[in-house]
């Protein structure tokens, strides 16, 4: 991807996250998912927070505890997919640990970080996280495309 993303001011309690092999867990509503196939949409955040998109660090959780905190709180989802540190950077976003600050409640919370991106290069970055999350398969529950253990960490 050519466009990279802008410097973005990050709160004190935040942090860039730098192995670039680390997962990070998305859970994906099941109206982002057909078959076995991730959609762009499920990169979106929320209204309030469109370029922010949560995921959970998997070296604090497995894509099990991700999956089964999300779904405690009332949430839907279709399961944890994993996307790296390194596969974020590539579609020109940055990976950001926000766990330590006031109000994140979800242990390993982190997140997708878009904000410094055009909407011509956000639309690109959620299409290219998407198609890596499907090549790689869900993580947890079941086994995912490539046939590997559904809650392994990496």
């Amino acid at each position: 991807m050519s466009e990279h993303q802008e410097d973005v001011e990050l709160e004190p309690c935040e942090f860039v996250l730098e192995d670039d092999a680390e997962r990070l867990w998305r859970q994906v509503h099941p109206e982002f998912v057909q078959g076995h196939v991730v959609l762009a949409g499920a990169f979106v955040g929320t209204p309030t927070a469109r370029s922010k998109v949560s995921t959970v660090r998997s070296s604090v959780r497995t894509a099990k505890q991700a999956f089964d905190h999300h779904t405690t709180l009332g949430l839907t989802s279709a399961g944890s997919w994993a996307i790296t540190v390194d596969e974020m950077n590539v579609a020109g976003c940055q990976a950001i640990d926000d766990a330590a600050c006031e109000g994140v409640e979800t242990p390993g919370h982190s997140y997708i970080d878009m904000r410094g991106l055009s909407k011509p290069a956000r639309k690109l970055a959620r299409a290219t996280l998407a198609q890596r999350a499907t090549q790689r398969g869900r993580q947890f529950p079941g086994v995912g495309l490539t046939g590997r253990s559904s809650d392994r960490r990496p």
